[in-house]
């Protein structure tokens, strides 16, 4: 009879696993080890105690949301390619919140913590759309990456910058670059 009670932990416990790395987009265990920040031997403990930490579950929890959109993020930068990241790097710290900024009015003052806070916060985010911008004006100019890069720092900088926040606060379900 404990052989049974044993059996069925374990088959539970595996179930467990699999829906946690189902939620997560997990492929593998390692692969759900990596993203909620414990090693594949943990996961192997989980089972021999037949329990799982209620850390591992809330980590598992917040990841549901945080993990899809690192995952999306990952694979449109991959899209993108090195070079577009590249300059959507350099276009995101171009359009920085800065002293420059407020003198040139395209930060008012009051807003300047408040913006450079979430500026720093989903900088990545930032980043992806950068690179989506440039490559949408590569696309539409015709030319190399740079040259697209150089047309977009003639834009005007609020302009931009909006364009850009608008694009970084988006569900990274919608794909805003069709590339």
């Amino acid at each position: 009879m404990e052989l049974s009670n044993d059996n069925d932990r374990l088959a539970a416990i595996d179930a467990e696993i699999l829906s946690m790395r189902e939620s997560v987009g997990a492929k593998s265990e390692s692969q759900l080890a990596e993203m909620i920040g414990v090693s594949q031997a943990s996961i192997s403990q989980w089972r021999r105690r037949g329990k799982i930490p209620e850390k591992a579950r809330r980590r598992v929890e917040s990841y549901r949301t945080l993990g899809r959109d690192r995952l999306a993020a990952k694979d449109r930068a991959e899209a993108l390619g090195p070079q577009r990241m590249f300059e959507g790097r350099c276009l995101a710290l171009f359009l920085a919140p800065s002293r420059d900024a407020i003198e040139t009015r395209r930060i008012a003052l009051p807003h300047y913590e408040a913006q450079w806070r979430e500026y720093a916060t989903i900088f990545e985010r930032i980043c992806l759309a950068c690179a989506e911008e440039v490559a949408e004006r590569q696309e539409k100019i015709g030319g190399t990456v740079g040259e697209a890069m150089a047309d977009l720092t003639r834009d005007d900088p609020a302009d931009l910058l909006a364009r850009v926040m608008d694009r970084a606060r988006a569900p990274l379900k919608e794909k805003l670059y069709q590339g």
